[in-house]
């Protein structure tokens, strides 16, 4: 699945908003996600299983605005990669092992991280290919 974020409106650091992959809508359910978070960058989360903690692979300080997202996911494998839209070169943040089932919801992500403002997360379709 790929995703455009063209801009993420940021009422704080935590504010973020991205792709993500969930094995249901239960709240503690198994997910990946690729997001941009307004003080860290592109960063990649994912919880293993329903009721697990939400690790954090990796944050990389780099654009946050037009940035392509990415998740690639082969067998219980998912991989999250990003790229800023002008560039050619896709980078890959990191894998995670997380098994979402044969079938899986898709979608944006956002939060603003602050119980009186709505996140706004100003983004394209998410284009979805099985291989």
């Amino acid at each position: 699945a790929t995703l455009h974020l063209e801009s993420l409106l940021r009422n704080n650091n935590d504010s973020k908003g991205g792709l993500m992959m969930r094995a249901s809508t239960d709240p503690d359910a198994a997910h990946v996600s690729l997001v941009v978070k307004a003080g860290d960058g592109v960063t990649m989360y994912y919880r293993a299983q329903a009721g697990g903690e939400t690790t954090t692979i990796k944050n990389v300080g780099v654009w946050r605005d037009n940035i392509e997202l990415s998740l690639v996911k082969n067998g219980d494998s998912v991989e999250a990669s990003y790229k800023h839209k002008a560039a050619p070169t896709w980078y890959v943040l990191g894998t995670a092992n997380v098994p979402l089932g044969a079938t899986y919801l898709i979608g944006h992500a956002v939060t603003s991280a602050d119980t009186t403002q709505p996140g706004q997360l100003m983004a394209g379709e998410v284009a979805v290919m099985t291989i």
